[in-house]
């Protein structure tokens, strides 16, 4: 679960804190672990996507932060320098694909694996079941 909290002192903007985190709550309502998110210099949202080999990612900024779901430590940073990056999906080989303006890249270990154009990954969803 992400969340975000926003402290501003009374009569004063300059004083603005802003804090994310990623929880992690069992089915008990425990929280298991509390992991903070990058900071941003913008309103950018929180953008969490979970792996199938138990990776979880999540972003904020053009930062996106690869970490351990049952832990919550983290595993490696990737800053692509531009706060209008989206993770996009978690793939099979542990990697993240991040939109990043015309073009989608495959991130893993912290470095660009594979860039894809944006005319491939448009392909790729028009021959998903169900597309239209």
């Amino acid at each position: 679960m992400a969340v975000r909290r926003v402290t501003t002192h009374w009569g004063s903007s300059l004083d603005r804190k802003e804090e994310g985190f990623e929880y992690r709550v069992s089915a008990a309502r425990q929280i298991l672990y509390r992991m903070p998110v990058p900071a941003a210099a913008d309103d950018s949202h929180i953008v969490t996507l979970l792996g199938s080999d138990r990776t979880g990612f999540t972003s904020r900024g053009g930062i996106v932060v690869a970490f351990d779901e049952d832990t919550g430590k983290e595993k490696w940073r990737w800053d692509g320098g531009n706060p209008g990056i989206l993770p996009f999906a978690a793939l099979a080989d542990g990697s993240v694909l991040v939109r990043d303006h015309d073009r989608y890249l495959a991130v893993k270990d912290g470095k660009v694996n594979r860039p894809y154009p944006e005319d491939f990954m448009l392909f790729v969803m028009k021959m998903q079941w169900g597309a239209d």
